[in-house]
């Protein structure tokens, strides 16, 4: 298994928390099964300088036969600044068989040493009954045999939590590679074409050990959360995993050492190239119902709570009070529009935006959306702010729920008035003269020319001289501006860039009053994308959020307009794949933001 440690610390590195000398981390090769069928657990037990290792000890787990499968230990070596370190890793396998349908849930799984306890997280398998399809499974042709015939040595595959599903519910998408042979390099993913779908990264599973057909292997994965953006038949394309496979067996050496040189040295080995790829899965996705639909309802899908509160409940008037309405669940927290307040008399109210908080769990995408309404009271007296509503589509119900707030008690006392006297104003008096200088005897001429001035000292003469040495230099100049079109590309589409952002932001006002055409949010987003490659010179095609921030700051663009460009690129690709229509006003507020973005960015010399 030492290979099979190797194969880790290339392809995603784990290493045990600091200030801890064990670890223990648990994982399940199969996240949905059928009654009856084998569910792989991996109990991994790591430390740092032990020779041995404490078991684990797992939990009651109901409704679940749980079989002991084996154990298996690995060790690697690091030599950092002349010391040479050791870890050792112990996997327990196990097979449990779920009896019944609905959620198999893993409890912490605990070790204990020097007594310490340290525990695992919770997992979760759903459980369905004997003949539902969930999911894809790899074909044999995805499992290239290995050379002596025990078994597969590499194979990936592709898998979803469901196959049906709602506009804009989460659907989880799992890429697994099974290897149990030393790779030469760092393996080169491709994830699979994702049109129709938001697509949200979801943060990376510690790698982990399971045991098929009686052959143990290591298990990488990594999992988005998708949601579909229309209904219809929507395609995931294949995802393609490439990288080279040692083809020397370190086991057949009789160098008792070849195996240690070969974990530190196997970089510098040739082997051969290979290529995986996934089959495509097709997803059916149905429209969200419109009857019974609540008046808040805009799109959200997914479970949710809502919130609300005050920073002060007694102000006086003139001062501001902040209302915070928080939208925290689990589902597309991306794309959640705004939950409805009603209008206060007395009070002028500003809205200050929204924040996202998003992240990544086992059980996919959740995090919050946080809406700041600052309310300034005009007038003293009792005040009830809200009750704020939200509604969402419950896709495991199928059915809609309408969220309340508040409302919040705010009460006002009358402000300070300044009481003073009137301030005296000067009194107009006329213009009168005080007293009178010498008169002159002559006014001035109103000009004064030599009398037969030389023609070459005019001014007509001197411009004459100076309009053929202009026009020169202008050519040579235009000659010059010609040649470098030709031959630099980057100073070829800084010049172009003007022409081209307001190509696209013509495009952008045609389709202004159509709240039905996406052509609306592309163009904007084209031009903002379109805009910063052919000002930097950059190839913004496939580049991320973080990509083209780093780039941009590279580039010594200040810090607040990187993070207006990338606002406005967001705010775009959600209004061009949020299902929610988005009124004309906000449009037309957005290409307003967007036009001034590119304003004060073409005026950045970096």
């Amino acid at each position: 298994m030492g290979c099979v440690a190797a194969v880790a610390l290339v392809f995603l590195a784990v290493s045990p928390g600091e200030g801890s000398e064990v670890s223990v981390r648990a994982a399940v090769a199969q996240r949905t099964v059928t009654v009856g069928a084998e569910i792989n657990l991996s109990v991994i037990v790591t430390g740092s300088g032990l020779r041995s290792l404490p078991d684990p000890e797992l939990p009651t787990i109901e409704h679940a036969a749980v079989y002991p499968a084996g154990r298996s230990t690995s060790s690697s070596f690091s030599l950092v600044n002349g010391r040479l370190s050791s870890t050792n890793s112990v996997t327990h396998n196990y097979v449990l068989v779920p009896e019944k349908e609905g959620e198999l849930v893993i409890g912490p799984i605990t070790v204990t040493h020097r007594g310490e306890t340290q525990r695992t997280a919770p997992l979760t398998v759903a459980v369905v009954a004997a003949g539902t399809s969930y999911g894809a499974s790899p074909r044999p042709s995805q499992r290239p045999e290995s050379a002596d015939g025990g078994g597969r040595d590499l194979f990936v595959e592709l898998t979803t939590d469901k196959r049906r599903a709602y506009v804009n519910e989460q659907i989880l998408l799992t890429f697994r590679f099974f290897t149990r042979v030393n790779l030469l390099g760092q393996p080169q993913y491709e994830p699979p074409g994702m049109t129709g779908f938001w697509v949200e990264p979801l943060p990376k599973e510690p790698s982990y050990e399971t045991v098929i057909e009686g052959v143990p292997y290591l298990v990488v994965e990594v999992r988005s959360a998708v949601f579909p953006t229309r209904a219809g038949t929507l395609t995931i394309q294949p995802a393609t995993l490439r990288c080279v496979v040692e083809e020397r067996d370190p086991f057949s050496s009789r160098d008792p050492f070849d195996r240690f040189r070969r974990g530190v040295f196997g970089m510098m080995d040739r082997g051969r190239e290979v290529t995986l790829r996934t089959d495509p899965l097709e997803i059916e996705v149905k429209s969200v119902p419109e009857e019974g639909a609540p008046p808040s309802f805009e799109g959200a899908v997914g479970r949710y709570r809502l919130t609300m509160e005050a920073d002060k409940t007694s102000v006086k008037e003139g001062d501001p009070v902040t209302l915070t309405v928080t939208v925290v669940g689990a589902g597309n927290v991306n794309t959640i529009s705004q939950p409805h307040l009603p209008d206060v008399p007395g009070m002028r109210a500003y809205d200050s935006g929204a924040r996202v908080d998003a992240a990544g769990s086992a059980d996919g995408l959740e995090g919050r959306k946080v809406y700041e309404h600052v309310v300034v009271p005009e007038v003293s007296g009792e005040f009830s702010l809200g009750p704020a509503e939200f509604s969402y589509f419950d896709p495991a119900e199928e059915r809609f729920e309408t969220l309340t707030a508040g409302p919040v008690q705010v009460s006002v006392a009358p402000g300070p008035v300044a009481i003073g006297p009137e301030p005296e104003l000067p009194q107009r008096r006329e213009i009168r003269v005080m007293s009178r200088d010498v008169r002159h005897i002559h006014p001035a001429p109103a000009h004064l020319a030599r009398a037969g001035q030389p023609r070459h000292r005019s001014v007509w003469f001197l411009v004459l001289q100076v309009v053929p040495v202009a026009a020169y230099l202008g050519a040579v100049g235009y000659r010059r501006h010609l040649e470098r079109l030709n031959e630099d590309v980057g100073y070829a589409r800084s010049r172009r860039a003007d022409r081209r952002v307001r190509r696209r932001f013509s495009e952008a006002h045609r389709h202004l009053h159509d709240p039905d055409s996406l052509e609306f949010a592309a163009s904007l987003e084209k031009a903002t994308r379109d805009f910063v490659g052919d000002k930097f010179n950059l190839s913004t095609v496939g580049m991320t959020y973080d990509q083209l921030e780093k780039s941009l700051r590279s580039r010594d663009v200040p810090r607040s307009l990187v993070e207006q460009v990338l606002d406005c690129l967001r705010v775009s690709e959600q209004a061009r794949f949020c299902p929610t229509r988005i009124g004309i006003e906000e449009r037309r507020d957005l290409l307003e933001r967007a036009e001034g973005v590119i304003a004060r960015l073409g005026k950045h010399r970096g």
